[in-house]
């Protein structure tokens, strides 16, 4: 798991899961929180690198499973996901 130690996941962190470095920042205003509600920002290259570093578990990239996971299964989920939001938004 690559994580913010911010908030419950971290409840669920192993030793060997990855902690991104935050900053607590205000959320903002559009997003109707609370007033002074703050959220844990992480900055992007850090966490991308955090993501290429990391290795996901054996057991989950085998078979059907690390088919599924493929840039282009994934990338075709994302245009699909993607197009059927705006179809709905043409409405």
């Amino acid at each position: 798991m690559i994580y913010t130690p911010w908030g419950g996941q971290a409840d669920f962190a192993e030793p060997t899961d990855v902690a991104v470095p935050y900053t607590l920042e205000p959320v903002p205003a559009s997003y109707r929180w609370e007033p002074g509600a703050e959220w844990a920002s992480v900055d992007v290259d850090v966490l991308a690198r955090s993501l290429v570093e990391a290795t996901a578990p054996e057991r989950f990239m085998r078979g059907e499973r690390a088919a599924a996971m493929s840039f282009e299964q994934v990338g075709a989920l994302m245009r699909e996901r993607v197009d059927a939001i705006l179809g709905e938004l043409e409405r």
